[in-house]
């Protein structure tokens, strides 16, 4: 049971990863023109990355609920089992630390993204 459990996980990450790349995250025509080589003087460079890293992060804000979610599935099936609820334990609290280091990641390149935008124009 398990291992079907795994394949339909990764078959749904990989449906979702293919369904990101056919949603135009990268507005080619509205970039081609604005778009200068010398890093994106005028700005639609930084909106696209800024666009692109917006998709990014919510697919793995996405997949760490999906991992939390698996964790309280193991502790709740576990049939007072020590070692498994151990392992839904384990599970959950690496899925809260993923939620918080996407979140302070998230911020970082925010801010990084917010200062190369303001010196880049």
């Amino acid at each position: 049971m398990t291992k079907l459990m795994k394949n339909s996980f990764y078959t749904t990450i990989w449906v979702l990863l293919l369904w990101i790349n056919s949603v135009s995250a990268i507005n080619v025509k509205g970039t081609q023109w604005t778009t200068t080589w010398d890093n994106g003087t005028n700005g639609a460079f930084i909106d696209t990355l800024n666009n692109m890293l917006g998709y990014l992060v919510g697919l793995l804000y996405f997949v760490a609920v999906v991992f939390a979610l698996y964790g309280g599935f193991q502790i709740l099936t576990a049939g007072w089992d020590e070692d498994k609820v151990k392992s839904g334990k384990t599970t959950l609290v690496n899925a809260v630390i993923g939620l918080v280091v996407i979140f302070l990641a998230s911020i970082i390149v925010n801010w990084i993204i917010s200062l190369a935008s303001t010196t880049i124009k």
